[in-house]
């Protein structure tokens, strides 16, 4: 059988230390060495061996050297020869009396008597002896069947020669006898190795296993016969004292070793990712440890390479009151910062499955303004890193954020003197040149040199960004033009792009312009970064983000997702819970927050946030916030800043759950499909916002600019909210509990309340002037009611197409001021029914002692009930005399219980200051205390009732009527005082006059109706 003997094959900085006699080869320098106790030891090369041919070769004086064409070349080293040699007893050391002991020619010295030398001699063994197994004293080795092995006899005590024992598994003596080898399916032959299949080792021919340029990284597959290279090297482990790191978290006080220590964890762990990257492999994994590091070192995951911590635990030590040796500042001890893994101008790197816990804990906060402490950071995504990942990992304790991104590309810049070098005017679409045009509508920049890298632009893409709070430039449209150009020569132009949104750059292109789109000032600066590349489309999951002073995670850039977290106790009031940490003391403190790191669509999703001041603050050009759940935080989603926000799906149990501020862009935000607890207010009008779907628990409806729809409003046991907006429409308000809710109106409130049902709630209105119109809305035992208020402003409540039970209506209009009215309640085109059980006994009721104050009008209405003693159509709260004007007309008064219904106008006669009752249907209703001229049976809107008495003018009696109805074809009654219905002559004279006349003298009523 023939055996392939392959040695030891790395690159040069990787090989080890070989064991004595082992071989070893280098793949990069070629070089083979053989292994001593003295390290490894090179050979020689054959075209290191001089040729004899040509070559004047002499002695050297050196030992161990010959000359060579001149020049000393080594052949052997004698130095351990002669440090052996030194060990060796020399002729000197023997006694002076002694001269040799080549012939009996010595002195007389009897005691080295050459006999005596003989005898000595003759015991001491030859420089050619040998020794065998029989010569041991504690080996039996008489039995040498072949394949016997030494094992250790106890009774005996002494190794024996003995067969070796047969089993299956463990102490089986061929691969017949292994359980996970078959080698009796495929009997084993010639050149077989064994291959691995569905868990058996079974053998297969090992002709065309590749040997050239193959490594000892390289992984060997065998793919239906053939071997082949895999194309990726799989996972690479990092032996820990291959590359200097060490496991253990250091005590305090810290020496400095601990530093150095930790220092050389991280450059450890960065040499092996290094190695990995060029060696080709996809994964890096760290073995499961506890590993100390410290700032400002971070380590640095390279591109398509997962870091996979493997369970590991990453600390940062830390001592705000000891100046670590790294750091070289004149700050105090507390302001040392940095970051600990850092995606830097990378793609496609991840990390994955490991514990990095920052300083927080660490720290003493002895120093006051050490709570303002916020730029350390745990995992950093910057410089134009893309399509990254970090997920299944706890992040814990740093004081910025645990996750932070940075919108910055991979190379920054402004514009050439922003404000400089800018005219008004255009670029010629066809050759690229600028056209200055003091009537045009944008402002071209300066020609903008492209950065470049090994002969190519630096990035395929480029993207605007604002500089400072002005996150989307001072550009007015946000819009702009590009136009390329190669060395001066036009290539052409790509228009109306965003600012934010990524534009791209031909490859070509060496040069470009900007056209800012309606701009008109050419001085003006447009607060400008130009970002090529771009921190974009990375990936944040499945991950427990902890206690981060000042929040948990930072987005930033654009088409990022952040989903499947957990974020407990981020930017959290409770410091209690960790040994009394005080709070970060700004109130933007968060659970995810992207602001300064402006950007763009960005998706929030999926993510549990609890224990935080915010959960979130979102300040993008556009969100997708969407299935979140936030409980046990002050505020729960803000936005502001942004062109479009979709929020949906999230359960919010905190006071304040949805909430916006301004924007300067044309912005619009939906809100759908919420569970929340307390008011949703989108109270910024500069949002067009669509309110619709939402559960909402405790809390209302506030929206300054949009559409509320269909939302399902809860308030328990007393609790209140605030409705505001111009579009309120088929919501369900219901309040539940024995005490009445309070949703709460206020003058920036709505002025149209469509379609919504109200239930056991009380609507308070704090309007002081203007209207409300609730239409077609259906009450259901509520109570409704105005302000009182002591101003002459008068506030008008509309009440349309409504459907009303078992409601109190309350116009209330002031107390102690002057005369005059305050508060109008009409009532038109509604059913309001009262029911037999209802605890009041009234349909509307007036709250005033101030005269003439309030007014309530029902018309085309139904008034319903089957409460045998209602006492009342009206009450008055007050007794003050001509308080109330109240006019029923075109309406119908039903009572359906059994028998008739005796009941009052009004609870108190003398409140009233007008009372109309026309065109009215009574229906097994009498109402009473109708006497005096206070009460009219007309509509004074459409008729006109007056007392005339009939003059004599010649021969007959006549009278001119005056009714201003302007109608040709009124309806006219007449009644004499007495009640007596008579019919004169009647004359229509025109549209608002007629004349009666008359044989007889008399007192008469004229009733004039337009029909």
């Amino acid at each position: 059988m023939a055996y392939k003997i392959i040695i030891r094959r790395e690159l040069l900085v990787n090989l080890p230390s070989l064991d004595e006699g082992e071989f070893g080869y280098s793949t990069d320098t070629q070089e083979l060495f053989i292994g001593s106790s003295n390290g490894n030891i090179s050979l020689a090369k054959k075209s290191d061996i001089p040729n004899e041919t040509g070559s004047n070769i002499s002695v050297s004086e050196d030992n161990g050297f010959i000359i060579v064409d001149g020049e000393e070349l080594q052949v052997y080293n004698d130095q351990a020869i002669l440090e052996a040699l030194d060990l060796k007893a020399n002729i000197e050391d023997l006694p002076a009396t002694f001269v040799t002991i080549n012939d009996d020619s010595i002195s007389d010295n009897e005691a080295w008597s050459a006999s005596k030398l003989t005898t000595e001699f003759d015991s001491k063994a030859t420089t050619s002896h040998t020794h065998s197994l029989s010569n041991l004293t504690d080996v039996d080795a008489t039995d040498r069947t072949n394949g016997n092995a030494l094992q250790y006899d106890s009774e005996q005590q002494m190794f024996v020669s003995k067969s070796l024992p047969q089993g299956n598994g463990n102490g089986a003596t061929s691969l017949n006898g292994l359980t996970d080898v078959d080698v009796s399916t495929i009997p084993p032959s010639q050149g077989h190795v064994l291959s691995y299949e569905d868990g058996i080792w079974k053998p297969i021919k090992s002709e065309g296993i590749p040997t050239d340029g193959v490594t000892s990284d390289d992984i060997l597959l065998s793919i239906q016969g053939e071997w082949k290279v895999s194309p990726s090297r799989g996972t690479f482990a990092i032996e820990l004292s291959r590359w200097g790191i060490e496991t253990g978290f250091p005590e305090k006080p810290y020496v400095e070793e601990d530093y150095y220590k930790a220092k050389g964890n991280v450059d450890g762990i960065n040499d092996a990712l290094m190695h990995a990257f060029e060696a080709g492999y996809s994964e890096v994994i760290l073995p499961k440890g506890d590993y100390s590091i410290c700032y400002p070192y971070e380590i640095l995951p390279q591109d398509y390479q997962t870091l996979n911590l493997g369970g590991s635990t990453l600390k940062v030590m830390y001592d705000s009151d000891s100046r670590s040796p790294f750091d070289t500042s004149s700050n105090g001890t507390h302001r040392f910062g940095g970051n600990t893994i850092s995606f830097r101008n990378v793609r496609n790197a991840h990390l994955k499955n490991g514990r990095i816990i920052g300083c927080k804990y660490e720290r003493s906060f002895i120093h006051s303004e050490e709570r303002w402490v916020e730029w350390t950071y745990g995992v950093l995504l910057t410089g134009g890193s893309s399509y990254c990942s970090v997920s299944n990992c706890y992040v814990a304790g740093y004081m910025g954020d645990c996750v932070s991104f940075s919108s910055t590309g991979s190379v920054r810049t402004g514009t050439s003197g922003q404000g400089n070098h800018q005219v008004v005017g255009y670029v010629d679409n066809s050759e690229g040149n600028v056209i200055e045009d003091e009537e045009a509508n944008s402002v071209v920049s300066a020609l903008i040199t492209i950065p470049r890298e090994n002969g190519e632009n630096i990035s395929p893409i480029l993207s605007l960004s604002g500089q400072g709070y002005s996150r989307t430039t001072n550009i007015l449209s946000k819009r702009f033009d590009v136009y390329y150009y190669s060395n001066g020569d036009y290539l052409g132009r790509l228009t109306n792009n965003k600012v934010h949104a990524p534009v791209t750059v031909p490859p070509l292109a060496t040069h470009f312009r900007m056209v800012y789109i309606g701009e008109t000032n050419a001085s003006k600066n447009m607060q400008i970064f130009i970002n090529y590349g771009g921190v974009h489309h990375n990936l944040v999951e499945y991950n427990e983000i902890v206690d981060g002073h000042r929040g948990g995670i930072t987005p930033g850039g654009s088409y990022n997702v952040i989903q499947y977290n957990e974020l407990r106790d981020n930017g959290s009031s409770n410091g209690w819970m960790h040994g009394g940490v005080p709070t970060f003391p700004d109130s933007t403190r968060y659970g995810i927050n992207q602001e300064d790191s402006y950007g763009d669509n960005t998706i929030i999703r999926g993510n549990h946030i609890y224990g935080s001041f915010h959960g979130m603050l979102i300040g993008v050009y556009s969100a997708f916030i969407e299935n979140n759940v936030i409980n046990n935080c002050g505020w729960g989603i803000r936005v502001y800043g942004m062109e479009y926000g979709h929020i949906s799906g999230n359960y919010i149990q905190t006071g304040n759950p949805i909430t916006s501020s301004g924007t300067s862009l044309l912005g619009a935000i939906q809100v759908i499909g919420n569970y929340c607890n307390g008011n949703i207010v989108l109270g910024n009008a500069s949002y067009e916002c669509i309110v619709q779907g939402n559960h909402v628990i405790g809390g209302g409806l506030q929206v300054a600019n949009g559409m509320c729809e269909g939302n399902y409003v809860i308030l328990k046991n007393g609790q209140s909210g605030t409705l505001e907006g111009d579009n309120i429409k088929r919501n369900k308000f219901i309040g539940m509990g024995e005490e009445h809710s309070s949703l709460m109106i206020y003058g920036a409130g709505p002025e149209v309340l469509e379609g919504n049902e109200f239930h056991n709630v009380k609507i308070d209105i704090f309007k002081y002037s203007g209207h409300l119109t609730v239409k077609n809305c259906t009450l259901n035992r509520c109570i409704v009611t105005t302000s009182s208020r002591s101003d002459m402003e008068v506030f008008t409540l509309n009440i349309k197409g409504c459907d009303i039970f078992d409601t109190q209506l309350i116009a209330r209009g002031g107390v102690n001021s002057d005369a005059g009215l305050r508060t109008r309640m009409n009532i038109s085109n509604s059913t309001l029914s009262i029911s037999d059980g209802y605890e009041n006994s009234y349909f509307v009721m007036a709250g005033t002692n101030i005269a003439q104050a309030v007014e309530i009008n029902i018309e085309n209405c139904v008034l319903q009930t089957d409460k045998h003693d209602l006492e009342t159509i009206s009450y008055s709260s007050n007794l003050n005399i001509n308080s109330l004007s109240l006019s029923i007309k075109d309406t119908t008064i039903e009572y359906t219980g059994e028998g008739m219904l005796e009941t009052q106008f009004n609870s108190r006669e003398g409140t009233i200051h007008t009372g109309i009752l026309a065109d009215v249907i009574y229906k097994n209703v009498i109402i009473g205390g109708l006497v005096g001229d206070k009460y009219s049976f007309h509509n004074p809107d459409n008729s006109v009732s007056k007392n005339v008495s009939l003059e004599l003018v010649d021969t007959i009696y006549k009278a001119t009527v005056i009714h201003d109805l302007q109608t040709l074809n009124p309806f006219i009654s007449i009644k004499k005082d007495t009640g007596e219905l008579v019919t004169p002559s009647i004359f229509i004279l025109d549209n608002k006059t007629v004349e009666i006349i008359s044989n007889d003298d008399m007192e008469i009523n004229v009733f004039i109706k337009r029909v």
